[in-house]
């Protein structure tokens, strides 16, 4: 979604010339701020976007998409707010008073994205303000409104009974597609709110407002769109101030009365204390809104919080946006889910748990239904329940801005490890669901909920955070109404964070990095993360070679000491900070532990494949090379593994050649799931892998591999190389035709000569053929070194 405004002259001065730089002699002045800055400074929605006074360095850009996104949500909920209080019929005075500010902001935000440049006199970069037009453009008329001839007066007679009145579905979305200068917001808000009910076309391609008889004679104009996302070109006719008709390209999808019953199924219950009792008590289980309660343990523990950090234990979190989808989304589930009985019976119950904790919210029959409800599935899991509920999301990710996050990679952790380091892992419980929405209403609600009492006897009150809007009362146009769903009839919608979707992992890795980073920073321990897997090491003063914790290391034995001391304080730490983890996986202190699908050794300090892991990728390698034709999504999933694991195997990554050329660069899901054929090349490589990696996998690989280039370091140093004696070929080529070659034992002494004597060379080569291109005759020059 981009701006209408382009760049504009620089701004003018309150007298109408443009603004001269004062030129003076001595102590120098500051020019006064431009008025467009001094508005957006007095505004108090927009000043974030500002920089401090104080800050001196360029504010990175994921803070200011941040920041813009929060003001993108603020605005957004503000003017479906505005148009639904006009709808519950309260007056334009008091609308106003309410929403002045937000108001404001809409006329200063037009402005500011017909200039944006202006925005450099606040040390703004020109990316900067290019980033902050495009995430503002929303309110200035990104629909692209043009003036065109009205449709004919009799298209919508005659007019229906009031019994037959239908609601208007889409006043959200005209909301912002006819947002403009020429339709501020305000006296757009009240045409749609008196355009409120009507009737549908035949064909449900128009939608004919009920407009009182006896207004006489006024002025017939019409508004069209351009080919805005998935609306189409939408023509609005008005007469005088009234909306008459709304003409979409596409038939706006009909509403289906929704066959089934108030309650859920009887497997969507949650687990009973005791069955042998008359009256049964259900086990419940923690609340979502843990970060909101324990945000004085995180500023105990850390201090000063940053902007991003506080928003998300505020359970204010919005996600940054560059469009909105206008038609609503209702899509089918998929077979994994349909056809999988295991995974509708067993995720029943986590279904179940989820309504009971707040993350998700059910939509009552009277309640709007979201105005995005995704396809739901299932994906094979090791442990119990031996399925993993998934969301589609894809048909809001392409409305979503990126949050790009950086994970950790094999290398980084064995960069971060030592010899005889001791690890442990701890892997983050429901970690997207940390992260609540914070909806629509911008306000958080106290609610009191039931939980088990100590002694499974009865039920107790606890009080519990609500993040703005609920099912009741949401405007329709937030996250949470982007994240709908629809199990056995019964519709539900998420109010955290899900997987699935393309900005989940951005603020998980928000709290993560901030655990790492204070691991390291005030414990001395070493911290990195996955997602939501921790691992957490403690290096060992170096020692001679030693047979480590199982072999009774007296140096290893004391530094276990310590590190039992510190993983005591740390878990505790993450306990009062409301980050629950599991305990179902191997949570002992080691020198060998499995993280993310390795096996990382510090006592031999080598790393291995884990045996489950290899056996699924060499099975996803047999498929594949049985198959005439595949997918560039699922070789893509075959390269993924081998470039992830294989870095246990040493001299597998030149083999990864093949399998890049065949994805290539696939932008759209098609190109993504078209079938190709499997050439040849490709073939052999894989017959190759298949053979030979089962004879490999076990050797494993070096932790900490000396690169070529330390070893040449050392050798221009006078560092004695460990093995036999080093030589190092130089060579250089030129256009003409020849390249230098120079073999040397020591760094200033020629090893030897051949032919004719050079200075500081060991000889002197032609090649056979011309060659063209620089990096071909390079790569020629040092085959005759041998």
């Amino acid at each position: 979604m981009t701006s209408r405004g382009g760049a504009a002259p620089p701004p003018h001065g309150r007298q109408g010339g443009v603004q001269a730089r004062a030129v003076s002699i001595g102590p120098s002045f500051a020019a006064p701020e431009n008025s467009l800055l001094q508005r957006v400074r007095a505004n108090r929605l927009l000043d974030q976007i500002r920089h401090s006074d104080s800050q001196q360095q360029v504010r990175r850009i994921t803070r200011l998409v941040g920041d813009l996104a929060a003001i993108t949500s603020t605005l957004t909920m503000s003017l479906c707010d505005l148009l639904f209080r006009f709808m519950s019929g309260q007056e334009e005075q008091y609308v106003q008073k309410h929403h002045s500010i937000s108001l404001q902001a809409v006329e200063i935000i037009n402005d500011l994205c017909a200039q944006p440049d202006v925005l450099q006199d606040w040390g703004f970069p020109p990316e900067h303000c290019r980033v902050t037009a495009r995430q503002l453009g929303v309110f200035t008329g990104f629909g692209g409104l043009q003036h065109c001839a009205p449709d004919r007066a009799d298209l919508g007679q005659p007019f229906p009974q009031p019994a037959e009145l239908d609601e208007a579905p889409f006043l959200n979305q005209m909301m912002f597609l006819l947002l403009s200068r020429d339709l501020p917001p305000l006296a757009l808000a009240r045409c749609l709110s008196r355009a409120r009910f009507g009737s549908w076309s035949s064909d449900r391609r128009s939608f004919f407002p009920a407009r009182p008889h006896g207004q006489g004679q006024q002025m017939r104009w019409a508004v069209r769109t351009e080919d805005t996302q998935d609306l189409g070109v939408v023509h609005v006719t008005f007469v005088g101030v009234d909306i008459v008709s709304f003409r979409f390209e596409q038939a706006w999808p009909r509403a289906r009365f929704r066959h089934s019953k108030h309650f859920m199924p009887a497997r969507y219950a949650l687990e009973a204390v005791d069955d042998t009792r008359r009256v049964k008590i259900f086990k419940t289980v923690r609340a979502r809104d843990g970060l909101q309660h324990a945000k004085p343990f995180w500023h105990r523990y850390f201090g000063s919080l940053s902007a991003e950090l506080e928003t998300i234990l505020d359970g204010c979190f919005t996600v940054a946006k560059n469009g909105l989808p206008m038609r609503p989304i209702f899509q089918r589930n998929h077979p994994s889910w349909e056809t999988d009985e295991l995974a509708q019976r067993v995720l029943a119950v986590v279904i179940a748990q989820w309504y009971n904790a707040g993350s998700l919210e059910f939509v009552e029959r009277m309640h709007r239904l979201p105005h995005c409800i995704l396809a739901i599935g299932s994906v094979p899991k090791n442990t119990a329940p031996l399925r993993r509920l998934i969301t589609d999301a894809r048909p809001i990710n392409k409305y979503a801005s990126r949050w790009r996050v950086r994970y950790a990679t094999v290398l980084d952790i064995c960069l971060m490890l030592t010899l005889c380091a001791l690890m442990w892992i701890r892997d983050l419980s429901n970690a997207y669901h940390l992260v609540r929405l914070g909806g629509c209403r911008g306000q958080t609600r106290r609610l009191v909920r039931w939980i088990t009492n100590s002694s499974g006897t009865g039920y107790e009150p606890a009080p519990t955070f609500q993040s703005g809007c609920g099912p009741g009362d949401c405007l329709g146009f937030c996250d949470k109404s982007m994240f709908g769903l629809c199990v056995d009839g019964q519709v539900g919608r998420f109010a955290v964070c899900q997987f699935g979707h393309t900005v989940s992992n951005g603020p998980l890795f928000v709290l993560t990095s901030t655990i790492c980073s204070y691991c390291s920073r005030v414990h001395g321990v070493d911290a990195q993360q996955f997602v939501d897997d921790l691992m957490k090491a403690l290096g060992v003063r170096p020692h001679a070679a030693c047979g480590g914790l199982e072999g009774k290391c007296p140096v290893c034995l004391e530094a276990l000491e310590r590190a039992r001391e510190k993983m005591a304080f740390l878990d505790r730490m993450m306990k009062d900070c409301a980050l629950e983890y599991s305990d179902k996986g191997d949570m002992r202190i080691l020198q060998r532990h499995l993280y993310i699908g390795i096996i990382f050794d510090t006592l031999k300090g080598r790393i291995f494949i884990s045996k489950e892991k290899f056996d699924k990728t060499m099975a996803l390698l047999l498929e594949l090379m049985q198959q005439a034709e595949c997918t560039p999504r699922m070789m893509s999933k075959l390269r993924g593994k081998c470039g992830h694991q294989f870095r246990c195997v040493e001299g597998v990554r030149p083999f990864l050649v093949p399998f890049n050329q065949f994805v290539g660069g696939p932008e759209t899901a098609l190109e993504w799931d078209t079938p190709k054929q499997i050439p040849d090349c490709l073939r052999h490589t894989m017959g190759t892998l298949f053979k030979w990696l089962p004879e490999q996998y076990e050797k494993g690989a070096e932790m900490w591999p000396l690169d070529p280039r330390t070893i040449l370091f050392n050798w221009e140093q006078g560092i004695e190389t460990p093995g036999a004696p080093l030589l190092v070929v130089f060579w250089d080529s030129s256009p003409e035709g020849a390249a230098g070659i120079s073999i040397r034992e020591r760094p200033n002494e020629v090893w030897q000569t051949a032919g004719m004597r050079y200075d500081g060379a060991t000889s002197i080569a032609t090649f056979g053929v011309p060659l063209e291109a620089q990096v071909h005759r390079e790569s020629a020059g040092g085959a005759p070194a041998p």
